[in-house]
């Protein structure tokens, strides 16, 4: 056969690669559309693989630093519950300059 048959040939095989689930939101795109990531040139025929690369890659690159110390997380939830810690009343310890809003963990301490 010529070899612009052999090439449409191995381009259908391709498309065969990943065929789509019958269920869900992991169903594959038709043709040679493509999910993209937003913020790099990565691309999936699959939304949830999209998804997760975003997570993995690019969502621990955000950095939330507090302003009051030198904590840091990539981690929104925690911020929020450690911003929350600084206005919190403070129980310091007799014996030195320790300080926490909880008793359990200034029982820890001692």
């Amino acid at each position: 056969p010529p070899p612009e048959e052999e090439e449409e040939e191995e381009e259908e095989e391709d498309e065969d690669v990943g065929d789509p689930k019958e269920n869900g939101e992991n169903r594959a795109l038709p043709d040679n559309k493509v999910y993209r990531c937003p913020s790099c040139p990565f691309t999936s025929r699959m939304q949830t693989l999209v998804t997760r690369h975003e997570k993995v890659v690019h969502l621990k690159k955000k950095f939330f630093k507090c302003v009051k110390c030198n904590y840091v997380t990539h981690m929104k939830a925690r911020f929020t519950k450690h911003v929350k810690y600084h206005s919190m009343p403070m129980i310091k310890c007799e014996m030195c300059d320790f300080k926490t809003p909880y008793k359990w963990n200034l029982d820890r301490h001692l």
